[in-house]
């Protein structure tokens, strides 16, 4: 499964605490007192059927806010980075299909690094792409694994390093995911096996030769594990049908645990219908749903982020047509409040968060995606 890349495994602790462990507790109002809750305000959003090309996305798998206000979109797709400015005007689009420089075959996602410079990862080209400021393609460097999900879950933390997805072997076992950290010379230093855990499928396999073509869907609000780097470079991860976040760190210590009462929201005969609705093609293949291994109530988490001060933003799940909301915390652990988004975020890519701006993405009901980019109005305290 890797290439070309040499692994220095860790061991993660698979308790759910330790020596040394610390878990923050948190009060259910936060700090925030009543006049302090901070405020998502839309300043403009930039994507539609009739905006011409510069503004129609088919598969945005990044997003990134740079320091004079510019928001810079990743179409995997359509193979490009288009740049706007702080008022959502288009401003230039970089990037083609192909294999020379600053061209791509698949943009699986991106992350500024703390010089400003943006590393795109064109896993169709199994590499990483280095850009300026201005969109000038300046560096580009071979990847070493051959793991490619979209939106891609990797990070450059504070320092410089990057953190990308690989797969090692564990015994007799097919492979395990994990994490390797490179250091700013793209030399790995460490790698950290993520804990294992079982999905939960529906699954077709057939024979087709001497091959085996084996097709699997999740099953519809089944728990899942999600994971996240933070800007210092601590591994934080979830199992989806609680609400609790363990921080890691790369040696595989559990040194945070972050936990908060949650209501089950129960999943509706609506919900069945409008998750199936998306099992068509798994079904013309032969493919069985087996209703009765959907659960009754969803995963209390969709997904989580940070911004660019190190702050972590949670959304729990949410009834299907209401608006998300977000628990912010600060670095420290300590449960700041909730804020009440307008829109229905898509939960890959997360947002990006750059000072008092938010970007994320959005998919109206015909399925067309937008970027809504919200001013983050913070009341003195």
């Amino acid at each position: 499964m890797l290439t070309g890349l040499v692994m220095f495994a860790c061991r993660p602790d698979a308790r759910s605490g330790g020596d040394g462990d610390r878990t923050s507790g948190h009060a259910a109002s936060g700090r925030w007192t009543q006049g302090q809750e901070w405020r998502l305000v839309e300043e403009f959003r930039i994507g539609s059927a009739d905006g011409g090309d510069a503004y129609m996305f088919t598969i945005i798998s990044g997003l990134a806010l740079d320091d004079l206000g510019r928001v810079w979109v990743a179409d995997a797709q359509l193979l490009n980075l288009r740049v706007y400015d702080s008022k959502g005007v288009h401003l230039r689009t970089v990037g083609k299909k192909g294999g020379g420089p600053g061209e791509f075959r698949w943009i699986s996602g991106m992350d500024r690094r703390p010089d400003g410079k943006l590393l795109v990862l064109d896993s169709g080209n199994s590499r990483f792409a280095v850009f300026d400021t201005t969109g000038k393609a300046v560096a580009t460097q071979p990847r070493s694994t051959n793991v490619s999900t979209t939106p891609w879950p990797g990070r450059i933390d504070s320092r410089g390093r990057l953190y990308d997805v690989a797969m090692i072997r564990r015994g007799s076992s097919a492979g395990t995911d994990a994490l390797v950290r490179f250091d700013t010379a793209f030399q790995p230093v460490d790698t950290f096996p993520l804990p294992e855990f079982e999905e939960q499928y529906f699954e077709i396999s057939r024979r087709q030769g001497n091959n085996r073509d084996v097709s699997r869907v999740n099953v519809p609000f089944a728990p899942s594990q999600v994971w996240s780097v933070d800007p210092q470079g601590y591994v934080w991860i979830a199992v989806t049908d609680r609400y609790r976040l363990e921080r890691r760190s790369f040696d595989g210590r559990v040194d945070r645990v972050i936990e908060r009462e949650h209501t089950p929201v129960p999943v509706t005969d609506a919900d069945r219908r409008r998750a199936l609705g998306f099992y068509g093609d798994f079904i013309k293949k032969g493919g069985k749903i087996d209703e009765s291994r959907i659960p009754d109530t969803m995963p209390a988490l969709a997904s989580f982020f940070f911004d660019d001060m190190g702050r972590l933003w949670v959304m729990p799940r949410a009834n299907a047509g209401d608006n998300p909301v977000l628990d912010v915390f600060e670095p420290t652990g300590e449960y700041l409040g909730r804020v009440h988004a307008t829109e229905r975020l898509i939960v890959g890519p997360g947002p990006a968060v750059r000072g008092d701006r938010m970007a994320a993405v959005t998919i109206d009901d015909d399925g067309v995606q937008s970027v809504v980019v919200f001013r983050i109005e913070k009341p003195a305290a």
